[in-house]
């Protein structure tokens, strides 16, 4: 592979893993939100656990390879 070809592969390999990141991101957010709905409506304590550990784990994924710690708490 020549090295213009390298380098389009890594930014391709790049964009991928940042969208990656980004919709993992997302699904954290979407997943907390859910979560919110159900503790105000007084749902399941432990289906909003559940979400609560889902959460966490879309949000560390979303942080795998970068300079944050991938878990916070």
């Amino acid at each position: 592979m020549d090295p213009k070809s390298q380098r389009s592969s890594a930014l391709c390999a790049h964009h991928a893993q940042m969208a990656v990141r980004d919709w993992l991101e997302t699904q954290a957010r979407v997943t907390g939100y859910w979560r919110d709905v159900l503790l105000s409506s007084g749902g399941s304590e432990e289906l909003i656990a559940v979400l609560d550990h889902h959460a966490d784990v879309l949000a560390a994924a979303a942080r795998l390879d970068s300079a944050e710690p991938v878990f916070a708490h």
